[in-house]
């Protein structure tokens, strides 16, 4: 079984690092990296994820309607059994 790791003392010591590193005490490794550049995006695209996002707000908002009538309903059962009792 591999030795767990204190992921507090890691960050402890990489924050000591980076100080050590901004006081020009040490080098710390470090690589370039290529930006990437973004897909094209046109209108179509936020158009439909304008929809979607429509599509989705009416669908919970008409879940929770239903809901609320499912909750009345047995409210009202419920009220009408214990007058019957």
């Amino acid at each position: 079984m591999a030795k767990k790791r204190n992921l507090f003392d890691e960050l402890i010591n990489g924050a000591a690092a980076m100080k050590a590193r901004r006081a020009g005490k040490i080098t710390l490794p470090s690589h370039n990296v290529e930006p990437r550049t973004s897909p094209e995006t046109g209108p179509n695209w936020t158009e439909m994820a304008q929809r979607m996002a429509h599509a989705a707000r009416l669908g919970v908002a008409l879940e929770k309607k239903r809901l609320q009538e499912i909750l009345a309903e047995r409210q009202t059962k419920s009220a009408s059994e214990r007058t019957q009792a």
